[in-house]
Formats: structure tokens, C-alpha cells, sequence
């Protein structure tokens, strides 16, 4: 082993451009393996601090609802028991919370009434406009497939819309940059230990 590194370190004295170039690979490979470490974890924080944010907005039907569910306009009281019902026997689901039409529109005033275009817009409109919502936290954001095809096509449910769909391609970038960064590192960690190999033959 000693008559291996000071070979080693006699072929590194005597070729500088081997040794400059030893020395850049493996300081790249390295931050190349630091960065998908980092971006792992940032995509392990992101999707922690989500959590339970990433949730299913289950929009009843308005009286200028265009889906084919919502034929008889605004949803009725049983149609509303329905959906109610239809979420507390569901296993995926953790828990919900309903946002009157009401609810919703104060919501956007307070979004979209900081400008006059904003304010003429929810003039027009009026709270009639906005749908009864249910809010509905899933036990496994990632699992949200199944609560989905079963009130999407409810009577009296206008729209069903995920955050965690929405975010979805977000992850996949993550993912796929993280892999990226490491196999690269791999390749450059291995170019360098077959340089080092060449510099003591």
C-alpha cells in the first residue's frame, strides 16, 4: 500500500496536468453528489411542509355549473348528504371541512379585491357565483386516486381539483434532477479512480 501511494505521488510531481485534472473531477464529483443530496432534501421539506395542505377542493355545483352533474343546477340538500357521506365512509380520508359559498367569496375579496379590476369582477359575480367547497385531507396525500373517481362523478359535485396533482410535475423535476446529479457524480468518481489507475501504470 505504501509502495502504491508513493508511486502514486511520483506520478502526480512529475505530471501536473494529471494532477490538476484529478483534482477538478473529483471536487466536481463531489458537488455534483452534494447537490442531489440537497435537492432531496429539498424536495423531502417540501413535501413535508405540504402535508396535509395537499388536499382534494371538492366544488359543489352553481346554478351556472357546465358540467353534466350538475344538470339541475345548485346542489340540493341530499345531494349534499350525499358527497358528506360518501366522505366519511371513505378509509382515505382523514377529515374535511365545508366552506359556504359565502366562505369562498370572502376568500377572493380578500385575494382579488386589493385592485379595481379584481373588485369590479367579484361586483359582478356576487357570492352566488361560488360554490359550496369541501376541503378534504386525505391520510396519504400521494393516495388521492380513489376519492377522486368516487364523488367526481356525483350528483350535484361540480369539480374536484388536487393540489398534490397540481404539484405533482414539481416532484418529478425534483426527482429526476436529484438522480441526474448523482449518476453524474458516479460517472466522474469513476473517471477519476481510472485516471489514478493510468497515472501509476
Amino acid at each position: 500500500m505504501r509502495t502504491t501511494l508513493s508511486e502514486l505521488g511520483a506520478s502526480l510531481s512529475r505530471n501536473k496536468s494529471m494532477t490538476i485534472s484529478l483534482v477538478v473531477t473529483m471536487t466536481v464529483s463531489l458537488l455534483l453528489a452534494a447537490l442531489g443530496l440537497l435537492i432531496q432534501s429539498q424536495a423531502d421539506r417540501t413535501e413535508k411542509y405540504f402535508g396535509d395542505r395537499l388536499q382534494l377542493q371538492v366544488n359543489l355545483c352553481t346554478k351556472n355549473s357546465p358540467s353534466a352533474t350538475c344538470l339541475g343546477g345548485v346542489a340540493t340538500d341530499e345531494q349534499k348528504q350525499a358527497v358528506q357521506d360518501a366522505l366519511d365512509e371513505n378509509p382515505e380520508v382523514k377529515s374535511f371541512d365545508v366552506r359556504s359559498p359565502a366562505d369562498n367569496y370572502s376568500r377572493a375579496k380578500e385575494i382579488l379585491g386589493q385592485s379595481e379590476t379584481g373588485r369590479k369582477q367579484l361586483e359582478t359575480l356576487g357570492p352566488d357565483a361560488f360554490p359550496e367547497t369541501y376541503y378534504v385531507t386525505l391520510k396519504d396525500p400521494q393516495e388521492f386516486d380513489g376519492v377522486v373517481s368516487q364523488v367526481s362523478g356525483m350528483d350535484g359535485v361540480g369539480t374536484v381539483s388536487s393540489l398534490r396533482k397540481l404539484l405533482g410535475p414539481l416532484f418529478e423535476i425534483l426527482d429526476k434532477m436529484r438522480w441526474a446529479a448523482l449518476a453524474t457524480s458516479l460517472l466522474l468518481i469513476v473517471a477519476a479512480i481510472l485516471q489514478v489507475s493510468n497515472t501509476i501504470r
